[in-house]
């Protein structure tokens, strides 16, 4: 009988994983859970709705890579590395509250992190366009929620609460953008998280040649997608773009939704 031996397992993945290997090692974490031992490739392909042969060579790459083990030999089912599965619950965390939160949340908390001292929630309004009362109850959501703090006490002003509350606020905008990005946008976006693990920041005039379109076009979607705060340019407007968080928590989700590889 198949026993649990967490102890042999790594604790991070050799590679970056990509949206997909992500679900793959939900579902094989799943059937685990569901048989009680190591998960054949045969179950996950019909899970998945897959043909068999291309989840196996997924399951081959993820095993390369060392996410996915097989602890009794190579004629063995599949396992996921624990630290791995620990890693994707914070994530599923991090998705689900953002699910939680809308426009207005988001905005309070990008204006909270863009300030480096508490701001009262007296003076949020103004800012926002919205009445107290409406600005309040959100606070106190927000804070319930544990992504905003008052660090001085309850008379003093709200900040954001660490890393996590904008990886949070991040997919919150994310999910909110899918709906306004069209596909030459996403093929844009795509395109930088691909060429951005062989340099820091992407030009215009490169991207085009990448891309092959026009320069002048390129500029133009480039400043579509810098005014919806998915790239920017952050030593100044003569540097080379990069992916915000927002844009990479947007290429995760559709990634994650379509069985895409980024």
């Amino acid at each position: 009988m198949f026993t649990w031996n967490w102890g042999t397992m790594l604790a991070e993945p050799l590679v970056q994983m990509s949206p997909f290997d992500m679900r793959l090692v939900r579902v094989i974490r799943e059937l685990q859970d569901e048989v009680r031992g190591l998960v054949p490739s045969a179950i996950v392909a019909d899970k998945m709705k897959m043909k068999p042969r291309t989840v196996r060579y997924y399951l081959r790459r993820g095993e390369d890579a060392g996410f996915l083990f097989r602890p009794e030999g190579e004629r063995s089912g599949y396992s996921a590395i624990q630290g791995v599965v620990c890693s994707l619950a914070a994530r599923d965390s991090i998705e689900r509250q953002a699910s939680t939160l809308n426009a207005l949340d988001v905005g309070l908390l990008r204006l909270l992190a863009g300030r480096a001292l508490p701001i009262s929630g007296r003076a949020l309004p103004q800012f926002l366009n919205v009445s107290p009362r409406t600005i309040q109850r959100r606070l106190q959501k927000l804070e319930d929620a544990e992504l905003v703090h008052r660090p001085v006490g309850d008379k003093s002003g709200y900040q954001v609460n660490g890393t996590r509350a904008m990886k949070v606020c991040a997919w919150a905008e994310a999910g909110l953008m899918r709906l306004k990005i069209d596909p030459f946008q996403m093929r844009v976006l795509s395109e930088m998280r691909w060429r951005e693990r062989y340099c820091d920041a992407m030009s215009s005039r490169l991207l085009s040649q990448y891309m092959e379109i026009p320069e002048r076009s390129m500029r133009y979607y480039l400043r579509q997608l810098e005014g919806l705060n998915l790239v920017n340019r952050p030593l100044g407007n003569k540097a080379g773009y990069r992916l915000t968080d927002v844009g990479i928590a947007l290429l995760d989700m559709k990634g994650a939704n379509d069985g895409t590889i980024n």
